[in-house]
């Protein structure tokens, strides 16, 4: 049997389900949580539950979990919309989950496309992770696993913030597989770190500064003091009171992984040169009062993806400085950047 999803559910059991085109094997350098390998040649089909009354597939709309495995590793994702419609891949930020996206996939899905949601580990209904660091190279891995269990080619690939990140790694890492990217607010600090400009540089080294501190206070359980240095720097001083009580609890719930994935981000600075070999045509977005490290990474994106058009900047001076995926703007944005991929043959 399939369900539907809903923004409070914790997405639920064990599926049965589909097989899975072969598709092309990338590496994975740590084995994964649990135990097992990280080689994707271990990837296992997708396993899923239609909604009920409906056949195999949901009606429009209505999300169906399916799950993915990655050696012994089970990564829990969303279906929204129909089979053979082009597919696009959505990657939330850190300490969120897949709900944040529901709203700009179901108008997304109204447009005609295929809408596939993960849960990055740690977070939802993905496998819990150790206190080993978790790099984004390896999240990316991930995401290409969950590609390989839906037998899908290539898919047009989006990210916010952490998961902006990561949406760029998966194109580094399997470029054949990514038709288009589009960046929310990428959260990217270590590709400043060696920028020409030395006042960028020093922008850089503060919010490395900022992330270690949290990563070693998560790694000591002091939860408070690492949410603190993560986002003050981002949201300012009381972030607390300028967020909604629902995100503020997805925080909360995910605040345990964080030393392994801020472990695992020291040092990751992505060369220029392997982003400017990245064709595929891209947009990146960011919010109009982002953070300067925020809105200096979006610069400095869109000037090294050579098929990227001009940062936007949407959203209005409010205290929230960041963009959120169900934003107006950010799905009219998104469904006119899609349109003009397709009419670009892509």
């Amino acid at each position: 049997m399939s369900r539907p999803d809903d923004a409070a559910s914790e997405f639920g059991a064990e599926n049965r389900g589909l097989r899975s085109r072969a598709a092309p094997r990338v590496p994975g350098p740590l084995p994964p949580e649990g135990g097992g390998r990280s080689d994707l040649g271990g990837n296992r089909p997708a396993q899923s539950e239609p909604a009920s009354g409906t056949g195999n597939e949901a009606p429009p709309g209505l999300g169906v979990t399916r799950f993915a495995a990655r050696g012994t590793t089970r990564l829990a994702y969303e279906a929204i919309g129909g089979p053979g419609a082009s597919v696009v891949v959505a990657l939330h930020d850190l300490l969120a989950d897949r709900a944040v996206w529901r709203p700009w996939a179901i108008a997304l899905a109204s447009g005609g496309y295929r809408l596939l949601l993960p849960d990055a580990r740690g977070h939802g209904a993905s496998a819990a992770l150790s206190t080993r660091p978790y790099p984004p190279t390896e999240l990316a891995a991930d995401v290409l696993a969950i590609l390989d269990a839906e037998g899908t080619a290539a898919v047009h690939l989006a990210g916010h913030g952490w998961g902006a990140a990561t949406a760029l790694a998966v194109a580094q890492l399997g470029p054949a597989r990514v038709a288009s990217l589009l960046l929310l607010q990428p959260d990217l600090a270590g590709l400043l770190a060696h920028d020409d400009d030395p006042a960028v540089r020093w922008v850089a080294s503060v919010a490395r500064e900022s992330r270690s501190a949290a990563a070693a206070a998560a790694g000591k359980g002091q939860t408070d003091r690492a949410l603190d240095a993560l986002l003050e720097p981002r949201l300012g001083r009381g972030w607390q009171a300028r967020l909604p009580r629902l995100q503020l609890a997805a925080i909360r719930r995910y605040a345990g992984s964080l030393g392994a994935l801020l472990g695992g981000a020291e040092g990751h600075e992505p060369a220029p040169a392997g982003i400017r070999a990245l064709a595929m045509p891209a947009l990146v977005l960011r919010h109009a009062a982002a953070p300067e490290p925020d809105a200096l990474v979006a610069e400095r994106l869109a000037g090294l993806l050579p098929a990227a058009s001009a940062p936007l900047p949407t959203g209005t001076a409010d205290d929230a400085r960041t963009l959120s995926p169900s934003d107006p703007e950010v799905i009219a944005a998104a469904l006119a950047f899609l349109g003009g991929v397709h009419g670009r043959g892509g």
